[in-house]
């Protein structure tokens, strides 16, 4: 078992070594000229992942969009987790990300699982 403080500190290398990296590619049936498709390269952690489909946004969403709009920031996650780090316990984002630390502490999240995808 890990302290809360270590286990922050885990998360925050988790979050700055894997970040959702996606490219452009030739469509595999392309339907007009230089017809391209997203692809992803790199994936965010698993964590995190969770994390902001767990708090889907309010804001107008284009009906042509097709992708989950999260109410979750990457750098206000980076600061919560430095914050927590330190210490401290309070604030909206420390709330959301305290039960995901704990879990790290207890040895109930295995930051490695997702390291292969």
């Amino acid at each position: 078992m890990m302290s809360i403080e270590d286990a922050a500190i885990q998360l925050i290398r988790s979050l700055e070594a894997k970040r959702l990296r996606v490219s452009l590619v030739p469509a595999p049936d392309p339907r007009h000229s230089g017809h391209k498709v997203r692809v992803v390269e790199e994936q965010n952690s698993a964590w995190y992942r969770d994390l902001c489909q767990d708090y889907i946004s309010s804001r107008r969403i284009h009906p042509s969009c097709k992708k989950t709009k999260t109410a979750i920031k990457r750098a206000h996650t980076l600061r919560a987790l430095r914050k927590i780090s330190q210490g401290h316990r309070g604030g909206l984002y420390i709330e959301r990300l305290m039960p995901i630390v704990s879990r790290l502490a207890k040895g109930e999240l295995d930051l490695w699982d997702d390291w292969a995808t």
